[in-house]
């Protein structure tokens, strides 16, 4: 038996962090249900490489997990994901505070009870500031030494050897 196996997460992520962040759980075995929008779902679904039809990257990080199309601003499809919320064990988001505040505050998910609530891409001051990035990748890109790293890669120099104490 793997170790979140009873656990249900409920996510509510789209393009790569988040959804990588719901595959490693629905890999260690929780019950992640994928909430998509009706018109189209997840923009990642059309990200190459395509083939048969289906995106290649979008299977990779959305393997293991249950999916179902609702639309967060239609009150019926709203009280279903509230339903969804209140009934998991957990759930995931990285949506912008603007997109996501109305559904992930207040009312809306009060009462749930349970073990965890997780921002793929925290907005809590560390960093990632996604209130001002609606695309996350201009919050991440700077953040993460990337772009440095492609620089070193690409110039041929090796890279520095970092001697800081693991934390």
């Amino acid at each position: 038996m793997l170790p979140l196996t009873g656990i249900r997460v409920i996510e509510f992520c789209t393009v790569a962090a988040g959804p990588y962040c719901g595959m490693l759980l629905a890999d260690m075995g929780a019950d992640v249900i994928k909430v998509e929008h009706p018109d189209g779902g997840d923009t990642m679904r059309a990200w190459p490489p395509i083939t048969d039809g289906y995106s290649e990257n979008f299977a990779s990080l959305n393997r293991n997990k249950r999916s179902v199309a609702l639309n967060l601003k239609d009150p019926q499809d709203l009280e279903r994901a509230r339903t969804l919320v209140l009934e998991a064990e957990n759930f995931t988001t990285n949506q912008s505070p603007r997109s996501s505040h109305s559904w992930t505050s207040g009312n809306t998910v009060a009462g749930f009870n349970g073990t965890g609530y997780v921002e793929a891409l925290p907005n809590d001051g560390t960093g990632l500031n996604t209130a001002t990035n609606a695309n996350p990748d201009n919050a991440i890109v700077p953040g993460s030494g990337i772009a440095w790293l492609e620089k070193t890669m690409l110039s041929n120099k090796p890279a520095p050897v970092n001697r800081s104490s693991p934390v």
